[in-house]
């Protein structure tokens, strides 16, 4: 499994703007890709301005198609002016807990 990480450093007047778009990509990337496995969205509770997106993808294909996806282009293209800084990482999920109840 691939999982990403993404931190973004944001514009503190677009912050409600930003939580909005970024909460409904999540929502539409679950539904529509089988490849997403999740797809989490943090805001630091200290720091408002800083967002932090964990995906699992079930491998480099399915990221590969999610980028390609009109919906992230769409994301992308909308909060590009909101965002400062954005830092990316790539790593592999060799374990994950399974839940309980």
């Amino acid at each position: 499994m691939l999982v990403t990480v993404t931190v973004f450093e944001l514009e503190s007047e677009s912050v409600g703007l930003f939580k909005a778009a970024i909460t409904k990509h999540a929502e539409v990337t679950r539904q529509r890709e089988n490849g997403c496995r999740r797809f989490d969205v943090c805001f630091d509770p200290k720091i408002p301005t800083r967002c932090l997106a964990y995906t699992v993808f079930t491998d480099n294909v399915a990221y590969d198609h999610h980028i390609m996806s009109e919906h992230f282009n769409i994301f992308e293209e909308v909060t590009v002016p909101w965002v400062e800084n954005r830092q990316l990482e790539f790593w592999d999920l060799i374990a994950s807990p399974t839940r309980v109840g």
